[in-house]
């Protein structure tokens, strides 16, 4: 996503993470977010929302990204619900402590679904 919008892992302000609260689920999450981003992994804030709406089969992404996008608007990231024991490898800056505000004008999206689909894409506030 980051290499055919043209962004680079520099431009990135936040990324919505899908945010499976399984063991697998969210250490594949941690380490494809740190291979795409490398160093810069640890510096942007991750957000998952999917703990406040729960599972909605193939609507997932859409809601997510909308809050997203929401969110962006706002100036203000929502907190992951329920994060309160993180795995020690799942080790990026997860927003749990409450809202974080600021200008978040790049995010990348992370969506996955039944089956193992998953996509990514890049969103950006002009």
């Amino acid at each position: 996503a980051l290499q055919r919008s043209g962004a680079r892992p520099a431009d990135l302000d936040v990324i919505g993470a899908h945010g499976t609260a399984t063991g697998d689920g969210d250490l594949n999450e941690t380490r494809a977010i740190h291979r795409a981003l490398g160093d810069r992994a640890d510096e942007v804030p991750v957000v998952a929302t999917k703990p406040l709406h729960g599972h909605l089969l193939g609507a997932a992404s859409a809601a997510e990204t909308a809050v997203l996008v929401r969110a962006m608007e706002a100036g203000v990231l929502p907190p992951t619900a329920n994060l309160q024991k993180r795995d020690p490898e799942c080790d990026l800056d997860y927003v749990s402590d409450g809202p974080r505000r600021g200008r978040f004008a790049t995010a990348m999206k992370i969506a996955a679904g039944f089956g193992g689909q998953i996509s990514a894409m890049v969103l950006a506030r002009f």
